[in-house]
């Protein structure tokens, strides 16, 4: 049936499931495709494997459109492929349902954002897959009859978009098709995709068409007296259709360009986790413009705002400088980290570090700029080029100090020695020589490979050796008096040398791999494992702590020079990096590739932004102060303890004897602590003195949760011994007692004080009580497993719990109507809290912290860089932090800046000083919009000031 959902049509066509896949995985694909078919399924599978003519894709929206369920098989090669994304995003924007089956294991931050929230089936052992098989069959029978409608009404209605959305005689539906289509619509099952906007836009114009038509069919039956008052009145009567069918056009334009400014935003997001992150900035940004120019300015809120912050947040560079030059040879902090230099062809240009602006340029080279670096007080940089010469100049005046001559061939490297008295040059010449840095004279010549360039050289930190790295020698060390080879630490293909500030160790780059020497013994430490390209650059952090790497990979990395272990990740850049520096402090790096720009980026993982460390085991709860000024946390080491959230230093201990800590809270006022744990106890301290206010004895369990009522006259905790009890933070004495079942794991009272919401461990539910009497108001039913926390949002009106089934969600906390799912943890969600506008959602468990639109659900932020468990999580009282606790023994701050901005404050920036001179959209880009290539050039931050 073309354009309706009646019963006789259910019972005769199959249910048509679509598979997309890799070719890689075309042997799995194959096997689900029979298996589907032996079960009463019809799958569509596209085996086409000319991507490049436009038909093609034109058959796989086709065959997407009639399907009633996606099954995408998820592998490495899937995820990674270009092909299935589009499909992915295609089929999300039609809000397919997704089945997300895994062939073979893949990063789960690579799979879209539409498949990574649902629960996968997982294929990936051959043991299991007539049992998984079974599953997935049940899945897709469920509410296959709505599903099946849902496909066939979207189809109606893209066909009648795709016509132009014509009026009441074209392609609307009539009845008694529309009556199946209002009820369908208002009947969704839990869990069925939601209709298109699409869809709830057809239906409606329908309904409307067709209280039209009653209306005429109505007035044409009247008599004559009434016909001739229609007559007479007939001039009014076109001119009210014609205001009615304005009306629907104005509705139909709003529908699309709100669906289109959705589409950008999906596509953002889908350009985000495939690891495009300029494309990913453009387009979001575009999106919010777009909503903005359109007057959408509820959607900047939601989908585009939120895209947009997830975008920037996972950007993570804090600056671009945009170089106009496709190679980026060199760029480096100033050692009072105020300004940042980088080439240019045959100049070099000089940035504020802070603001991004240009300040300086050097002229004076003829020929391409390979190398620069500044002297170790800040006031000379040196410069090496492929005219065959080093120049020295004023880093003040940009003027040439002087020209070092002797070379031959092409000067690759230029570095002054660590008290700024030599100079180190390398060449295509074969050869290194050292200078007088104050006169230019030559003091040793070094004659390298035989036949081959060095690539990159190091000075000793007291000036004693050089290490050289070239494809021909290799890594060789070198007497920098004398000019005799002393050692050759490896024989493979080096392109980068480096010492490490204290002199103690050398790092070379062979390939994919960082290797570390001990200079002393010339004996190889390690290797540094992680990069899938060849590296290109390698150097130890001021304090010889760290290495950071670069590579053609497009990622620059960070590892613990001790341990080998990799810390972080910096990936942005659209092309091979060329290298990566240090600032001065070691607090920022800067990253520079041969996509013509140099990136600035905190060295810290992620946006953390202080550790709390002293903590001898696990800390099971971190909180802030009402003025954001300290943190509480409470640890299994039985002591709580009050840090400055600024500085992170110590600031008292609260100590317990015997008892582990479960958790800590400040009052309202900041001025009492309240914690509990193991011994059923709840103290009450004196947050300026660490002196003890009240004690409160009753629970016959562990207290798992405990805070105070908003205007801190009360506690409310919840306990293993299955109560939830309120007390009078005064004097200690009990006050109310709520008792079920179950364990309770978390309380907390709502803003106005005048309920609880709590969550119970084991029965899967949560419960509002009310305060005062302890009677149930209202049970949230819907979680797979029990719960962890419950808390009550800014407003009052909402409610997010925490559970061991991997979900946080969001319930009405009025009756208890589910409202979102919040889906992406990997592990039980041990906590979840509202940000202070009610606008985000913080979760915590497994190794992370995320962050959450609390309208739409999107995943906006992960915070990574625990070792253990997150057991915590919580705003600041201004929402730009997150603390969270973790197992490992600390805490940490993290900025959430961008989580909470404004979307056009995040405009602001984006244009600024992220994207600054890199605004255009490209024609790739355009067309993955949707725009045709006649469509003139787009600038996202047109009038952005």
């Amino acid at each position: 049936m073309a354009n309706g959902g009646s019963k006789a049509a259910d019972s005769v066509r199959k249910p048509r499931v679509f598979i997309s896949y890799s070719r890689k995985d075309l042997a799995f694909a194959d096997r689900i495709e029979a298996e589907l078919a032996a079960r009463g399924f019809e799958p569509l599978i596209d085996r086409d494997e000319i991507y490049a003519f436009e038909d093609w894709w034109v058959r796989i929206q086709v065959l997407i459109a009639k399907s009633d369920t996606i099954v995408f098989i998820l592998s490495p090669d899937a995820v990674a492929s270009e092909i299935c994304a589009r499909e992915a995003a295609f089929a999300a924007s039609l809000n397919k349902r997704f089945a997300p089956i895994v062939c073979r294991r893949a990063d789960d931050t690579a799979v879209p954002e539409a498949l990574r929230r649902l629960n996968y089936i997982f294929f990936d052992t051959p043991d299991v897959f007539d049992a998984s098989m079974d599953r997935l069959v049940e899945a897709l029978q469920t509410d296959i009859a709505w599903v099946r409608q849902h496909t066939e009404f979207g189809e109606a209605a893209h066909r009648w978009a795709l016509a132009g959305r014509p009026g009441p005689h074209g392609l609307l539906l009539r009845s008694p098709v529309l009556e199946d289509a209002e009820r369908w619509i208002g009947s969704r099952p839990d869990g069925a995709p939601v209709p298109t906007e699409e869809a709830q836009s057809f239906i409606a114009q329908s309904r409307r068409a067709a209280t039209r038509r009653r209306n005429m069919l109505s007035a044409s039956l009247g008599t004559g007296l009434v016909i001739a008052l229609i007559l007479a009145g007939i001039a009014f009567h076109e001119r009210g259709i014609a205001v009615v069918q304005k009306g629907i056009a104005q509705d139909q334009r709003a529908v699309a360009e709100a669906g289109r400014i959705t589409t950008l935003s999906q596509l953002a997001m889908s350009e985000r986790l495939r690891g495009n992150l300029d494309t990913a900035l453009r387009l979001s940004v575009h999106a919010v413009q777009q909503a903005v120019a359109l007057g959408h300015t509820d959607k900047v809120g939601t989908i585009p705002g939120s895209a947009l912050a997830a975008a920037a947040w996972n950007v993570r560079w804090s600056l671009l400088l945009k170089t106009g030059d496709p190679f980026v040879g060199a760029a480096a902090f100033s050692p009072d980290g105020s300004r940042i230099l980088t080439t240019a062809r045959d100049t070099v240009l000089i940035w504020d570090a802070a603001s991004g602006k240009q300040t300086a340029v050097l002229r004076g080279h003829t020929a391409l700029v390979d190398h620069a670096a500044f002297s170790p007080d800040g006031t000379r940089i040196v410069t090496a080029s492929q005219d065959g010469t080093a120049q020295v100049w004023n880093a003040a005046t940009s003027e040439t100090i002087l020209t070092l001559r002797g070379h031959t061939k092409p000067v690759r490297s230029a570095a002054f020695s660590a008290d700024g008295s030599k100079i180190l040059t390398a060449s295509d010449d074969r050869t290194m020589r050292i200078w007088d840095a104050a006169t230019g004279n030559e003091i040793t010549v070094i004659r390298g490979p035989m036949w081959r360039a060095v690539y990159s050289v190091a000075l000793s930190p007291d000036a004693t050796l050089v290490i050289s790295g070239s494809e021909e020698d290799g890594a060789v060390v070198w007497n920098a008096a004398t000019g005799q080879k002393l050692a050759t630490l490896t024989s493979d293909y080096v392109e980068s040398v480096a010492f490490s500030p204290d002199g103690s160790r050398i790092v070379a780059t062979t390939g994919v791999t960082a290797q570390i020497w001990d200079t002393a013994t010339n004996k190889a430490i390690m290797s540094l494992h992680g990069h899938t390209d060849n590296l290109a650059s390698a150097v130890f952090s001021p304090d010889s702590t760290r290495i950071l790497t670069a590579s053609d990979d497009r990622t620059a990395r960070l590892w613990d020079a001790a341990s080998g272990q990799e810390l972080t990740t910096f990936a942005g850049h659209e092309t091979r990096l060329i290298g990566a520096g240090f600032s001065a402090d070691g607090a920022r790096i800067v990253t520079f590739a041969d996509d013509g720009t140099a990136r600035v980026w905190s060295a810290s993982p992620q946006q953390e932004i202080v550790r709390l460390t002293g903590h001898e085991r696990a800390v099971n709860a971190a909180r802030f102060s009402p003025d954001g000024s300290r943190v509480v946390t409470a640890s299994n080491d039985r002591t709580a303890r009050l840090w400055d959230s600024a500085s992170g230093q110590q600031l008292s201990v609260l100590q317990h004897d015997e008892h582990v800590l479960t958790t800590a809270a400040f009052s309202p006022d900041g001025k009492r602590i309240v914690t509990a744990g193991t011994a059923a106890t709840v103290w009450i301290w004196d947050s300026a003195t660490g002196g003890q206010v009240a004690v409160g004895d009753g629970h016959q369990d562990a207290i798992w949760s405990a805070a105070f009522s908003p205007d801190g006259k009360r506690v409310v905790t919840a306990s293993v011994d299955h109560t939830v009890r309120v007390w009078d933070s005064e004097s200690g004495d009990p006050v109310a007692t709520a008792r079920g079942n179950d364990i309770y794991m978390s309380a907390a009272f709502s803003p106005d004080g005048s309920r609880i919401a709590a969550a119970r461990a084991f029965d899967k539910d949560g419960q509002v009580f009310d305060a005062a009497s302890g009677k149930e108001l209202v049970t949230l039913h819907g979680h797979d497993y029990g719960l962890d926390s419950a808390a009550f949002s800014p407003d009052g009106a909402r409610i997010v719990t925490a559970s061991y089934d991997k979900t946080a969600r969001v319930w009405d906390a009025v009756n208890g109507a589910e409202l979102i799912v919040l889906r992406g943890h990997d592990r039980a969600v041990i906590t979840a809290a509202f940000s202070p506008d009610g606008l985000r959602i913080v979760t915590a468990g497994d190794k992370t912290a995320r962050v959450w639109d609390a309208a739409s659900a999107m995943e906006i932020a992960v915070l990574r860089g625990d070792d253990a468990e997150v057991r915590s999580a919580a705003f600041s009282p201004d929402g730009t932090r997150i603390v969270t606790a973790s197992a490992d023994g600390t805490a940490r701050i993290w900025d959430s800046r961008f989580a909470m901005m404004p979307a056009l404050d995040i405009v602001h920036e984006v244009c600024t000083r992220q994207l600054p001179g890199v605004t255009v959209l490209s024609r790739e880009e355009m067309r993955l919009a949707g725009y045709p290539d006649s469509t003139a050039a787009i600038d996202v931050c047109a009038g952005v000031n």
